[in-house]
């Protein structure tokens, strides 16, 4: 039983969370999986990412720490996050000047495979 009142309307107008409990892969698969348009920002700390969508499709990528990051580069940044927080907000559709229109699957993988090769590298 829920404690005090719950707005279940509140709870449907996007989706958020602390990064340490559901990953930013995992939201990421849902958003694409879904074919869900919207907004994904995430901060930790100083630092602040947004990732826009449409169709689940990766349209604009963008992190902001030391340095900024953009398309590609940023989504690899991103996933590097181990802690943080970020809310999703649907929206209907984008409209970005020259979007990425990147599927996230692949995006994923490369980003994923690259973390792994540093990983592996520091070790040595």
């Amino acid at each position: 039983m829920v404690a005090g009142p719950c707005r279940v309307g509140s709870l449907l107008r996007g989706l958020r969370g602390d990064i340490e409990t559901v990953s930013l892969v995992s939201v990421l698969q849902i958003i694409e999986m879904e074919h869900k348009s919207g907004v994904l920002v995430a901060r930790r700390g100083e630092s602040l990412a947004a990732l826009g969508f449409n169709r689940g499709v990766l349209d604009l990528a963008q992190v902001e720490e030391a340095r900024v990051y953009r398309g590609e580069e940023a989504l690899a940044q991103l996933l590097t996050w181990q802690q943080g927080v970020y809310l999703f907000s649907p929206r209907r559709a984008l409209r970005v000047a020259a979007p990425l229109q990147q599927r996230l699957t692949p995006l994923l993988m490369r980003a994923m495979q690259a973390q792994d090769e540093a990983s592996e590298a520091r070790l040595r």
